[in-house]
């Protein structure tokens, strides 16, 4: 997966950083058809790990972070066209003011989290079950000891599985190939 975080501010940085060494750490997946208490022993474990990018939005940054020139919403159209999450950390509505001309649909839109500059909260904004957000704020939150925040129709029904289903074989599909 390949995650852009985002932050505007000396505070922001520091969380970015953090996220960026967190999230870039690999990952175990398990072939479904292989028994729990068998993982790890045929061979069938692989190890898949995310292509993490800092990027900041301020003046006189410590060159740590990705520095972007260009407006905020020229910004997340490139984000858009060329990663499969955004990561803000910032305010939602900022969040939601950047990718608003870009949202088209929830099988083409990156998944697009909102993470606050203290550090403890985690929000699933977009593309949550299909795009992978809520697994990825699931995966931010545990990283970062945080408080997560999904809210999704199809969780309180329970009629979400087969998507979930279908995205995690998928990316367990590529780490095979």
């Amino acid at each position: 997966m390949r995650i852009a975080v985002l932050s505007f501010t000396g505070r922001g940085a520091g969380v970015n950083k953090r996220l960026c060494e967190e999230l870039a750490k690999p990952e175990r997946i398990r072939r479904p058809e292989e028994p729990e208490e068998q993982a790890g022993r045929t061979g069938s474990e692989a190890e898949y790990r995310s292509e993490v990018h800092g990027f900041e939005k301020r003046k006189n940054g410590d060159g740590s972070l990705t520095p972007v020139s260009e407006s905020l919403q020229e910004f997340t159209g490139k984000v858009f066209q060329s990663y499969d999450a955004l990561i803000v950390v910032g305010a939602c509505g900022i969040a939601v003011r950047a990718i608003a001309p870009w949202v088209r649909d929830k099988f083409t839109d990156p998944a697009v989290l909102a993470v606050d500059e203290g550090g403890q909260f985690v929000v699933s904004l977009l593309s949550g079950h299909v795009g992978g957000a809520n697994e990825l704020t699931l995966r931010t939150a545990e990283a970062g000891g945080w408080q997560r925040n999904i809210r999704q129709q199809c969780l309180q029904a329970g009629d979400c599985q087969f998507t979930v289903c279908f995205r995690w074989w998928e990316r367990s599909r590529r780490s095979w190939s």
